[in-house]
């Protein structure tokens, strides 16, 4: 045991030598050393004084002498020990030393961007800039063509981090069903509906909050207090039958919408998630709960009775319907800061419900159209879910009378005073299945992974922006992996407009004619 120990003793030194011998020293890596030197030598000490007693305790040859040392040597060991446990404690207490941590990531293999400012820095690897679209491989063997860039987002997010201490809060509101941020960790277990969704928002400096009314009608308590909180507010969820509890969950109720109508007060800012969702049965509607406030408030009126779908013409007012037939994909962006930048990328408002501005909006409130579907002949707003199911059947589907047509508004957003609100239609919008899919696409370096709804994270996030006041970094870190592309007037225009109209046509003719008068010889 002496000869362990003594051994334990010159590793300590060689490794407390090696820390403090570089340019910089690295107290932390001493500190923790001498941590786990310490500690162990306080285990063993107790060990051997609970070895001594139960030793005695068997029957034994020892005498009187014998058992009394062994008997006395927790008892000669405590003070030492209290030392050594003293010594653990207060090295515990110290805390790491930022330097220290941007040393140790400085590592020239990896590529490392570092922003600094006055009193403080970070380092954003190679991992950081670019991430792997598709999680769960091995870094270091993931190429560019399965990576996406995120530099612009993360510098910008990191020059936030270092310059406003005081974060900005966004609270997920949810009643009931499963939580939003933990999910996955056991086989079988349902992945999280919004974890890597909260990664993206809290690299973006959130802090990233979920509040259950189901379990509270409080709002949860954050520390430090953010400089403001954002509240965004999803649809309850009924709880669903459980003939093994003789006391079941209570429903939505107006107590619970009063709690969320007084967190976000008078001047609050707060972002709703609505759509169309099922109600008893499938092929019903349900209710949405906050819709009285909506519409009394800001104007904005859900039609949760109806659900779009958009159809692939096979005849004249013969349709089939497919799984992505609730899936609104052809979408016309308003004159909105937020939505500016969205024309090029595709984004999905799943199992949308059309929105309707009231006729007589509310006093002081503003509100500005963000997203709708034009009227066509394949896009229409359904009321009776169920005469659909029962033509599935048919080689076709023919529209019902009395469906709504076009157009269809999708997103909406609204000021009065200081009060900001954004009011989004599409179940399931920004879950991690819907706003993080990608998908195969074949590229100039093979068959590599792309985001499939760039635009669905990035209106969630302009929108968060817009709400907490910071229009200047909205659309920042875009994915460079959509598959359209806008041209601004001006000469990049022009030439595409001549490439298309003029040149590829007379060069489709020249060669055809090429070609004619080598045959006729």
């Amino acid at each position: 045991l002496l000869d362990a120990n003594q051994q334990q003793l010159t590793t300590f030194q060689e490794d407390l030598d090696s820390a403090l011998a570089g340019e910089v020293p690295r107290y932390s890596a001493g500190i923790s050393a001498l941590r786990g030197l310490y500690s162990g030598l306080s285990t063993t000490l107790k060990s051997i004084g609970n070895a001594g007693k139960q030793v005695v305790a068997q029957p034994n040859n020892f005498s009187p002498d014998q058992k009394t040392l062994l008997l006395g040597l927790e008892k000669r060991y405590q003070p030492f020990i209290n030392k050594l446990d003293d010594q653990v404690t207060d090295a515990s207490d110290l805390p790491r030393l930022d330097l220290e941590d941007i040393i140790r990531q400085l590592n020239p293999d990896a590529n490392p961007i570092v922003i600094e400012t006055a009193k403080d820095a970070k380092v954003l690897s190679f991992n950081d800039v670019w991430p792997m679209m598709e999680q769960g491989g091995m870094a270091a063997s993931v190429a560019f063509k399965d990576r996406s860039f995120q530099g612009e987002q993360k510098i910008a997010s990191a020059i936030l981090q270092l310059t406003n201490p005081e974060k900005t809060a966004v609270v997920f509101v949810r009643y009931g069903g499963p939580p939003l941020f933990v999910g996955g960790m056991m086989p079988g277990m349902p992945r999280a509906a919004y974890g890597q969704v909260r990664s993206r928002l809290q690299d973006l400096n959130f802090d990233v909050q979920e509040w259950d009314l189901a379990q509270g009608t409080d709002p949860p308590e954050i520390d430090p207090p953010p400089a403001r909180t954002i509240y965004v507010v999803m649809k309850p969820e009924s709880p669903a039958p459980n003939p093994m509890r003789q006391q079941q969950q209570p429903t939505f109720g107006p107590q619970h919408r009063e709690a969320v109508v007084k967190a976000i007060g008078q001047g609050g800012r707060a972002m709703f998630l609505a759509g169309w969702f099922p109600g008893m049965t499938p092929s019903m509607a349900s209710e949405y709960e906050y819709g009285d406030f909506l519409s009394q408030n800001w104007g904005i009126e859900l039609q949760s009775g109806v659900l779009l779908l958009q159809a692939t013409a096979v005849g004249a007012g013969e349709f089939r319907l497919g799984g992505s037939s609730p899936m609104m994909t052809e979408i016309r962006y308003g004159d909105h800061r937020l939505v500016d930048k969205l024309s090029s990328l595709r984004t999905v408002f799943p199992y949308a419900a059309p929105l309707r501005l009231v006729e007589q909006v509310p006093n002081g409130v503003t509100i500005s159209e963000l997203a709708s579907c034009d009227r066509h002949e394949g896009l229409w707003g359904v009321h009776d879910v169920q005469k659909y199911i029962e033509q599935m059947r048919n080689e076709y589907q023919v529209k019902v009378p009395g469906d709504q047509e076009g157009p269809f508004l999708l997103a909406a957003a609204a000021v009065n005073e200081d009060a900001k609100l954004v009011v989004i239609s599409g179940r399931n919008f920004c879950t991690d299945e819907m706003a993080l899919a990608v998908q195969p696409m074949l590229s100039s370096a093979g068959l590599s992974l792309r985001s499939r709804n760039p635009g669905n994270l990035t209106l969630l996030v302009n929108s968060l922006h817009w709400l907490n006041d910071n229009e200047s970094i909205m659309n920042l870190g875009q994915p460079l992996d959509v598959s359209t592309l806008t041209i601004t007037e001006g000469p990049a225009l022009n030439f595409n407009r001549a490439l298309v109209r003029i040149i590829w046509p007379a060069l489709a003719v020249l060669c055809g004619g090429a070609v004619w008068y080598v045959r006729r010889k």
